[in-house]
């Protein structure tokens, strides 16, 4: 079975983007990935994703930052 780590920035609506795999992304990344969710008005975090994203198997979640005010 294949595990990997990805870095994902998770909105508060679910949705969310993979940011990196092989490196932790730039802090000049996660500010933009924070306006941008700011920009819709969103909040969400800077997470890790461990497992295989596309098996059926669950995969773990870890918030590492907090992105926009959490309203």
């Amino acid at each position: 079975m294949s595990s990997e780590r990805r870095w994902i920035i998770l909105a508060q609506d679910g949705r969310h983007v993979t940011m990196g795999r092989a490196a932790a992304p730039s802090e000049a990344e996660v500010e933009a990935a924070a306006a941008a969710l700011a920009a819709q008005g969103l909040a969400g975090w800077l997470a890790t994703l461990d497992g295989n994203y596309w098996s059926r198997r669950r995969v773990a979640l870890a918030p590492v930052q907090m992105l926009g005010d959490g309203a």
